[in-house]
């Protein structure tokens, strides 16, 4: 199973009071905002093919894996935005330019509350591959040099629902609705540096584990804003993964391939992609971005 998360924030509310004049009145409008965004971390799991190959001749061996397309839906992000205005008139008489008020009190002439909610929804795909060529510095454990490919596809679509009531007659209410989507496409490439290894233990059980870390370059697509175009950046990868064996033959068990004669292997796997974003249209740069999966990794091993 595969995990892979997002967060939204924020709160933020204030008061604004402002006066202005009208032929026939003053008018005193006090108008109050919030906006409270629902704070969440996003997650969604998918079960994933791997299937994985391995060839080995002495102590060199080569080996491959290809991560099948599965696609992401995350949950909905709803930001509302709240803002109400009071609406206070009173009588005044004008006499030679000067305005006067007559005396009487402000009265209410309407509140109006306008609610507008943003409906935020992230769907993505993703595929991967690598290749990794190791060399046996022990008989349990290998160091690995090897190329890392990984392809996102990202989806996102958002609706605007703005509603308006008053209670002002010359403010009628009313609603209006409007959405946009777009498309990123990111890519992730580069070499890998790594160690594998395994240890076997009695009862035919054994526990392996394995590291790398990737000097590779993120990439994405043009989209639907200019500062998005084939914008590009050096991009960290780092990859673990532990995990127990079982194997009736435990003197086959090699590093590389951790159940070279065993018949299952459970094990747990994190994986983090980390770049800096430069967004040269609004002058703003981003740092330490981060796409992580996790999750946990099962399988059946066949040798021949």
């Amino acid at each position: 199973m595969n995990q892979q998360e997002a967060k939204a924030p924020i709160f933020a509310s204030g008061t604004v009071n402002a006066v202005s004049s009208a032929t026939a009145y003053s008018n005193f409008s006090s108008v109050t905002t919030s906006n409270k965004e629902l704070d969440i971390t996003s997650q969604d799991y998918q079960a994933t093919p791997i299937p994985y190959l391995s060839a080995r001749y002495g102590r060199f061996f080569i080996s491959g894996s290809y991560y099948s397309t599965t696609s992401f839906q995350y949950p909905t992000v709803v930001n509302t935005s709240t803002m109400t205005q009071t609406d206070y008139v009173r009588p005044f008489t004008v006499n030679n330019g000067i305005i006067t008020p007559t005396g009487a009190p402000y009265q209410v002439q309407g509140v109006n509350t306008t609610t507008s909610n943003s409906i935020f929804n992230v769907s993505a795909s993703r595929q991967e591959w690598d290749i990794s060529l190791g060399y046996y510095v022990i008989p349990h454990l290998a160091l690995t040099v090897g190329y890392k490919n990984a392809d996102y596809n990202w989806t996102y679509q958002q609706q605007y629902i703005t509603i308006f009531n008053s209670t002002n007659a010359f403010a009628p209410s009313g609603s209006s609705i409007a959405s946009q989507s777009y498309n990123v496409a990111q890519n992730f490439s580069g070499p890998t540096l790594g160690l594998v290894g395994s240890l076997p233990l009695d009862y035919g059980f054994g526990l392996y584990g394995s590291y790398a870390h990737g000097f590779l370059v993120w990439d994405t697509s043009p989209v639907y804003s200019s500062s998005y175009l084939h914008n590009s950046s050096g991009a960290d990868y780092d990859v673990a993964e532990l995990g127990v064996t079982y194997s009736p033959n435990m003197e086959a068990l090699s590093a590389h391939l951790p159940l070279e004669s065993a018949a299952v292997f459970a094990g747990y796997r994190y994986q983090r992609f980390q770049w800096d974003w430069n967004d040269t249209v609004n002058n703003v740069q981003y740092k330490n971005l981060s796409n992580t999966n996790y999750g946990f990794i099962s399988g059946v091993n066949f040798a021949f």
